[in-house]
């Protein structure tokens, strides 16, 4: 008799997501049937995984989170986040995020689609860092209603910085409310 007790676990079909360098990536347990529905077809437009284009959507709402918890009126506040967006930002040969950046932009081009089936028998991965904040975010509101658009060029211009979408936000809003 064996003392090795099989535990059932669901584990993502690819281990590496694609992400910015160096982040530890996680499943967030019984969430990718719910949010596939939402991200599959803009994932697959892009070129992208559905957990990075999740990933990117839940620290958007942890901004406008943040500015809803601010004295920041959200319509100025988005102005200013869409003006320091700039567009086309790109990074030169050497820098971390250059790969990151130019995935953003015109997709991965190793990117195999997910079947509906494959992300169904997976958890949705996030970044460790996002873990605690998501579980309390309706991720498929989120997912359901957000700007892709928009959450990407925040994304790269924040990975153009070499910050997190939350802090190049929060610097950038800060600038504008300084100047």
């Amino acid at each position: 008799m064996s003392n090795v007790v099989p535990i059932p676990s669901r584990l993502p079909l690819f281990a590496e997501p694609a992400g910015r360098p160096g982040e530890w990536w996680e499943p967030l347990h019984g969430h990718a049937a719910s949010i596939v529905a939402h991200l599959g077809t803009e994932a697959q437009r892009r070129s992208v995984p559905v957990d990075l284009l999740a990933t990117i959507l839940v620290e958007r709402a942890l901004i406008c989170g943040d500015i809803a918890a601010c004295a920041i009126e959200p319509l100025q506040a988005q102005r200013v986040l869409d003006a320091a967006a700039v567009p086309g930002a790109a990074l030169g040969p050497g820098h971390l995020n250059t790969a990151y950046v130019r995935m953003l932009h015109v997709g991965d081009t190793a990117f195999e689609l997910e079947s509906e089936l494959q992300l169904a028998r997976r958890d949705l991965l996030l970044p460790l860092r996002l873990h605690e904040a998501a579980v309390a975010l309706p991720l498929d509101e989120i997912t359901a209603t957000a700007d892709v658009d928009e959450a990407v060029r925040w994304e790269v211009a924040a990975s153009a910085t070499g910050q997190f979408m939350r802090e190049w936000a929060l610097c950038a809003l800060l600038a504008a409310l300084a100047g």
